[in-house]
């Protein structure tokens, strides 16, 4: 404890404010207690003695930092009554609180939530936080980058430039993170409302629980992977692809042929028809290989053209396709896909003669 005058003047001080401060009970009376404070807190300290004095009684409590003998500095919890209308003990007597440790604790939190929101505008990856029920609770600009949308109000929304293929996957997502507190990743794709442009994302949904296992919201992660999903399905388009025709690719065709005999029904007919080009090396030969590549080029495309919707056609050679029928309906349905493909290349070789 501390007395003080009314004009602010230390008139005593106790045992246990000479141990924290070290300063002597001489070397702080007859000083004013603003002395002893930071000077950042000089204003509160004045605002809050001025409001003390005007009615008797216990003012409102203050934090303020005093300083020590050796130059550090505490942090006190001061609340001043008003005892100057006492005719037996005429003073302002400050009730003083060590909550160093306690600020000190409120300061590393404040520099702990400080760094994590430096991270989090510095990671390149959109981050947004959801309570239990899916509303919004924080969100970095990336994050808004990514999307194209502002901050809303709820999970949903802030994902609303999904596409709408993708939007019940991204629900079933939310729901099992919020609902049952399972980690979830999901790819999305997303058109950006400003340039109608096409992206695709990659969210990772990770739970937050309370110390009793309870699910009070979550955080996800929002990654742009456009280019590396371009990437991937072009490297699948090559290893399905024949590059030239369009068509299958020789192993690619022979795993689907393989699963097709594999997976059937034992009643299911199917047919497998080989097609190849008579007289194709004479004319690479004679017109060069760029003509003979145009017309592989021309033959893919009829030949896809000419099969059904279930059927598959593969490059399997130079000049020799493979046709896949996993349903043809019998040797008559066979013979009548077969006379259509002929037909489709003699109409080939007439045209290009």
């Amino acid at each position: 404890t501390m007395h003080k005058d009314e004009r602010s003047f230390i008139v005593k001080i106790d045992d246990a404010l000479t141990q924290i401060l070290g300063w002597s009970a001489e070397e702080m009376e007859g000083h004013r207690s603003i002395e002893f404070m930071h000077a950042d807190d000089h204003a509160l300290a004045i605002d809050n003695w001025m409001e003390m004095l005007a009615c008797s009684g216990p003012g409102r409590r203050v934090r303020l930092r005093h300083r020590r003998r050796d130059g550090s500095w505490v942090w006190f919890e001061v609340t001043n009554h008003n005892l100057l209308d006492d005719p037996d003990h005429p003073c302002v007597v400050a009730e003083i609180v060590d909550i160093s440790d306690e600020m000190a604790a409120q300061e590393e939190l404040r520099a702990r939530e400080l760094l994590l929101d430096r991270l989090a505008e510095a990671i390149p990856l959109g981050l947004f936080q959801v309570d239990a029920a899916g509303e919004v609770v924080y969100t970095n600009d990336r994050l808004h980058a990514i999307l194209g949308v502002p901050r809303v109000a709820s999970a949903l929304e802030q994902l609303g430039t999904v596409v709408e293929a993708d939007r019940p996957a991204l629900k079933r997502a939310l729901d099992d993170v919020l609902r049952d507190g399972r980690h979830t990743d999901v790819e999305v794709e997303l058109r950006l409302p400003s340039t109608q442009e096409l992206r695709f994302c990659s969210i990772s949904l990770r739970a937050l629980t309370r110390e009793d296992g309870a699910v009070s919201g979550a955080i996800a992660c929002v990654a742009d992977v456009t280019d590396s999903a371009r990437m991937r399905d072009e490297l699948k388009r090559r290893a399905t692809f024949d590059e030239l025709t369009g068509c299958h690719n020789r192993a690619s065709f022979m795993r689907a042929l393989e699963a097709n005999v594999a997976d059937a029904r034992p009643e299911t007919e199917r047919a497998v028809m080989f097609v190849d080009l008579d007289r194709f090396k004479e004319l690479n030969d004679r017109y060069g290989h760029a003509a003979g590549d145009e017309l592989l080029r021309i033959l893919g495309a009829r030949l896809r053209e000419t099969v059904r919707g279930g059927d598959l056609v593969g490059r399997v050679g130079g000049d020799e396709f493979l046709v896949m029928c996993p349903d043809v309906g019998g040797p008559d349905g066979a013979m009548r896909l077969a006379e259509r493909l002929a037909g489709a290349l003699h109409e080939i070789g007439r045209a290009h003669v």
